[in-house]
């Protein structure tokens, strides 16, 4: 009985300490992987007018992650359930998937990817495509619509189009050498 008891008391403080943290971030910091409640990405409390940056390279963000000042976000994996952009923060997407996106003040979103695709419809608005790695996504803007200064589509070459551009000049450039 006593062990059942222990067992219990140790699976109990395992899921604990294993909960989602909320975290206000105020420097440069680099995320690979954790879950998360609620973060905020500010510039520096000590000087001010330093901006912080931060990678994203992964990790599950419940709640919302919000930016703030003139802080930078690159985002490259993750899951984001919300994300709010607020001040003259930017952020650069290249990857993830997104609940909804609100970008409010004078905040920037640069989304690189390709095949983009816009809809709107009462207020809202959503904008399909293909991240550079060829996943495709799908971004939902809360009382927001296109054309939009705000957001910044930035379209890079399929990799197929790679392809046939390197074939083509390793052809010419065989060419030129049997000649």
């Amino acid at each position: 009985m006593k062990a059942k008891l222990f067992i219990a008391i140790l699976i109990v403080t395992a899921a604990i300490t294993q909960a989602a943290i909320d975290w206000d971030i105020y420097q440069d910091e680099t995320i690979n992987e954790g879950d998360f409640r609620i973060v905020t990405i500010n510039d520096s409390l000590d000087i001010p007018s330093v901006q912080t940056t931060v990678n994203i390279y992964g990790g599950i963000f419940d709640y919302s992650i919000g930016t703030h000042d003139s802080s930078i976000t690159n985002v490259y994996d993750g899951f984001f359930d919300g994300f709010y952009m607020s001040d003259s923060s930017t952020v650069n997407l290249y990857g993830g998937e997104f609940g909804s996106i609100t970008a409010a003040d004078s905040s920037i979103l640069n989304i690189y990817g390709y095949g983009f695709s816009i809809t709107s419809a009462g207020g809202n608005s959503g904008l399909d495509g293909y991240w550079e790695n060829s996943t495709p996504f799908s971004l939902f803007f809360r009382n927001f619509q296109f054309p939009n200064p705000q957001v910044v589509l930035h379209i890079v070459p399929e990799p197929t189009s790679f392809c046939f551009l390197a074939l083509g000049f390793l052809g010419a450039r065989f060419k030129r050498k049997k000649q």
